[in-house]
């Protein structure tokens, strides 16, 4: 079948870039996405899982999968619509990216159960999401009038 070694060292298996999510919030009713590249630096097989906080309201593609050496993978993580704003106006929700390394023949049937057996080995990345907000900017036009104006972003979390 695969061979797992469980004997891992201290080198980073994988990448993860950006470090966190930021998914822009203008209004409610609106799906959102943002992606996360994982590079594989090493020369091993490295498996990977994304640990989804909340499925009903995030999804993510492809949340499973093998990385070959030195190459890398882009996930899409999918914020569904909400029906109102966060309470608190925060993000409350952390994935988790889990890594391991494997064999050759190893497939992707196979990474499902190595992650939830027990005994098989680790690393972890945590990555925190956040919701950014545009900030409105009030400028005086000539005649007086007062205009509104989204000029940059701004992380709450």
């Amino acid at each position: 079948m695969f061979d797992f070694r469980k004997g891992m060292s201290t080198e980073q298996l994988l990448d993860i870039e950006p470090p966190g999510l930021s998914f822009p919030f203008e209004r409610v009713r609106r799906q959102v996405s943002c992606t996360i590249r994982l590079s594989n630096k090493t020369r091993d097989r490295i498996a990977f899982m994304v640990v989804n906080p909340n499925p009903m309201n995030y999804g993510c593609e492809p949340n499973l999968g093998i990385l070959s050496p030195r190459s890398t993978c882009d996930l899409t993580v999918t914020m569904q619509a909400l029906e109102e704003a966060p309470r608190n106006m925060q993000c409350e929700n952390n994935f988790l990216i889990r890594s391991l390394i494997v064999s050759s023949g190893a497939t992707k049937e196979d990474v499902e159960i190595l992650f939830d057996e027990e005994g098989h080995r680790s690393q972890n990345g945590l990555l925190n999401a956040d919701y950014i907000f545009p900030l409105q900017v009030k400028s005086v036009v000539p005649d007086g009038i007062v205009s509104f104006s989204w000029a940059a972003e701004v992380s709450v979390c």
